[in-house]
């Protein structure tokens, strides 16, 4: 695993996809805006997490096994002020 790490923690988005993506995704659910929280699960850096914490007044629970990937999400949540919103977790 250290060598896959390695390899991901380099890169700004840890799997495909784009921030519209995301919130094509997110705005295609039925009544969006009532979601008042969101699971994120293998978040990797939380690129997408920040996408859907700027789009949402969802509390969101991000969870990874990576803890430098946790750490930098919680750095550019607290940068963004979205700290109160964005929960990391390993």
């Amino acid at each position: 695993m250290e060598d896959f790490f390695l390899v991901f923690e380099h890169m700004k988005r840890q799997g495909p996809g784009s921030d519209e993506s995301t919130l094509k995704a997110f705005n295609a659910i039925p009544r969006d805006e009532q979601i008042r929280s969101i699971l994120d699960v293998g978040c990797g850096k939380g690129v997408q997490t920040l996408a859907l914490a700027k789009n949402s007044r969802a509390g969101i629970i991000a969870v990874d096994n990576h803890q430098p990937f946790l750490d930098h999400l919680k750095k550019e949540a607290g940068r963004l002020g979205l700290s109160k919103q964005v929960r990391p977790y390993n």
